[in-house]
């Protein structure tokens, strides 16, 4: 079966052009004004506003000092030890203040 290059994995041509169907019919279901596979993003952040879905960590009420516990629990937590990517806990305060904005 022939690969094509996919935005998430190398998919086989047929599965490639079922999900870029989906992918259109969802960004139709949402709303947005064009139909493209690639305005899925916007289409669901846009989607996201409208219901009042916050598309950040400080819109959930996260502040600045809630952070330094946060990563700690994140360090800690057992499913940390299969991130593919080595974290330390200071990795993951800076990853929670990029999210506040």
């Amino acid at each position: 079966v022939p690969f094509q290059r996919h935005p998430f994995v190398p998919l086989p041509k047929e599965l490639d052009a079922v999900l870029r169907t989906k992918y259109r019919r969802l960004v139709r279901i949402l709303g947005h004004a064009t139909a493209a596979e690639e305005a899925l993003p916007d289409a669901i952040a846009s989607f996201n506003r409208r219901v009042g879905i916050t598309d950040t960590l400080r819109g959930l009420g996260l502040r600045r000092e809630d952070i330094p516990a946060l990563a700690r629990e994140a360090f800690e937590d057992p499913c940390h030890g299969l991130n593919p990517i080595p974290m330390s806990e200071k990795d993951l305060a800076a990853i929670y203040e990029r999210c506040l904005t």
